[in-house]
């Protein structure tokens, strides 16, 4: 990608990336119940999951995407019914908002994990960043420089 391109998708990604979603709920429910300091670690490992779906979306989901769009479609619905089905199961909740003690008993360790856990399942990054990708996409140049090992992998 050249460097105005690589510059559009990082904001656009950042955007994707901070808008409200299952990240961000559980950033709230996390600094209400266990306090900001510690919320902290599992904003370090929600950032490294972000980090991690950046990168395949650039380097690996942009390649098997173009070669096989059959792989899209299928993602693209089992998200779409992933998110329906939350949806309905937070609809159905109880109404009555309660501060859990969940996180309380959890190590700096557990939270890093649960942050980055959840922002690599989390299909809203996934579906939003393999939609957008193909229109940063130029084909007639290289993804990345031919110097990385990932880019002699992809080709």
């Amino acid at each position: 990608m050249d460097p105005q391109t690589l510059i559009a998708f990082a904001l656009t990604f950042s955007l994707i990336a901070f808008s409200p979603g299952l990240c961000m709920t559980l950033a709230m429910t996390l600094g209400i119940s266990i306090g900001v300091k510690r919320t902290l670690w599992m904003m370090i490992g929600e950032l490294s999951g972000i980090i991690v779906v950046g990168a395949s979306a650039i380097f690996g989901i942009a390649a098997l995407m173009l070669q096989y769009p059959q792989v899209f479609d299928v993602a693209l619905y089992a998200a779409a019914v992933y998110l329906v089905w939350t949806a309905l199961r937070t609809w159905r909740a109880s109404a009555d908002v309660k501060v859990s003690g969940r996180g309380v008993g959890m190590s700096n360790r557990q939270l890093i994990a649960a942050g980055f856990i959840t922002a690599t399942s989390n299909p809203k990054a996934w579906i939003f960043d393999a939609s957008l990708l193909p229109t940063f996409i130029k084909t007639d140049q290289a993804s990345c420089p031919r110097r990385l090992s990932c880019c002699r992998l992809l080709s």
